[in-house]
């Protein structure tokens, strides 16, 4: 028995394509099987779905500049019911290939926001595996939150890392299911810079970005909980 277990091939390939076409070329007589991997970015919903044999559906998105992208995908389960799992990533609307350079000084994750809500919507009570990486975005999870209807204090557009962030309201907030976070990294919030320069981050924007970070914390409650991964795909 070989077991083929692949991730994907970024931007060629998904995982399952990848493990199907390494089956393809093996001798007929091996016994194989397929158990395509992903680590929480691009690929990772749809790798879900292959495995759990989850139904593809789409909603319309926006880029993490707020430009729309047309409809963008997520999976359910079979059943699509209020006991239904929904699978979706957050590059999906976030990743920089959406944007024609990286902007994270000005990108917002505002977009992931208003796709878990309608999501939510059109399957009230369906729990949602969200797969976190691939961003384009270090906005620790603000503009994620306005989509959802939180409200920051003076800010009525989606918020930025050049914003001053000082008190959030999260009452108005769509409820959502359980939401499970599926990501490969093991960082506090601030441990989203570390990941900021390769969306385009220059040298001079990090102390901007790390008062940004340090500011939304202190504006989360149950902040003194450490939360692990908190700073997973900005």
């Amino acid at each position: 028995m070989i077991i083929i277990a692949p991730d994907k091939f970024k931007g060629t390939m998904t995982a399952p394509d990848v493990a199907a076409t390494i089956a393809d070329v093996l001798d007929d007589s091996i016994p194989c099987r397929l158990c395509p991997m992903a680590d929480g970015g691009e690929g990772t919903a749809a790798t879900l779905a292959a495995i759990n044999g989850m139904k593809a559906m789409t909603i319309g998105g926006f880029n993490s500049l707020m430009q729309p992208v047309g409809d963008v995908a997520y999976y359910v389960s079979p059943d699509g019911g209020g006991g239904s799992t929904v699978a979706l990533d957050c590059a999906t609307v976030l990743s920089l290939t959406l944007l024609d350079r990286p902007d994270v000084m000005h990108a917002s994750s505002m977009a992931l926001g208003l796709m878990m809500a309608g999501i939510a919507r059109r399957h009230p009570g369906a729990r949602m595996l969200l797969g976190v990486g691939g961003t384009s975005t270090c906005d620790g999870g603000a503009g994620m939150l306005q989509g959802l209807g939180a409200r920051f204090a003076g800010i009525n557009r989606p918020v930025t890392p050049l914003d001053t962030v000082t008190a959030v309201d999260l009452a108005p907030m769509t409820s959502l299911p359980p939401v499970t976070a599926l990501c490969d990294v093991d960082v506090p919030l601030a441990g989203a810079l570390d990941f900021a320069a390769q969306k385009g981050a220059r040298a001079d924007d990090m102390p901007v970005l790390a008062r940004f970070l340090s500011a939304i914390d202190r504006c989360y409650p149950g902040r003194d909980v450490p939360t692990p991964s908190a700073g997973a795909a900005g």
